[in-house]
């Protein structure tokens, strides 16, 4: 079985805000847990198909039912992040003016918003990736359990 801990680690090595990171303890799960549920759910819709079946979770003692390989905890903790990025585009934060973190520079909403999407298409793209590159791995087709002979036919065009 896999902990919830494990997998909220892996988000908050992702994660680009700092005052989130200094909420108390039963905050952050709290939030924590609202992310990885909205994550799962975006895994579906995706239609990703992940080994593991992440609907099998105890949110009493904050586990997996299965042991998660850890892709799928990479999987979950990007798309965990793109959750944390819908609620940041949700916000009321952003009818107000930021201050850039590099220039130090008046940004409008607009291109604080765009800047925020692109960052959360980012992330999602990563897990799209993340996940295309290593589901083929784990493919039986490849690993030889579809051992069956394919007789490939043609005949012969008359323009031969």
């Amino acid at each position: 079985m896999t902990s919830y801990e494990t997998v909220f680690k892996r988000f908050e090595n992702k994660v680009e805000d700092i005052k989130v990171l200094k909420l108390a303890s039963d905050d952050w799960t709290e939030l924590c847990l609202e992310w990885l549920n909205s994550a799962i759910a975006m895994i579906e819709l995706d239609q990703l198909k992940i080994e593991h079946d992440l609907t099998k979770k105890n949110d009493v003692l904050f586990e997996f039912e299965d042991t998660l390989t850890n892709g799928e905890i990479e999987v979950v903790a990007l798309y965990m992040v793109v959750a944390w990025y819908d609620i940041r585009l949700n916000s009321l934060e952003h009818t107000n003016m930021f201050y850039g973190s590099k220039d130090e520079q008046w940004t409008s909403q607009k291109e604080h918003a765009n800047y925020i999407m692109s960052i959360q298409k980012k992330y999602k793209k990563e897990a799209r990736k993340y996940f295309r590159n290593h589901s083929s791995r784990s493919n039986s087709y490849l690993d030889g359990d579809q051992n069956e002979v394919c007789l490939l036919y043609t005949s012969p065009s008359p323009r031969d």
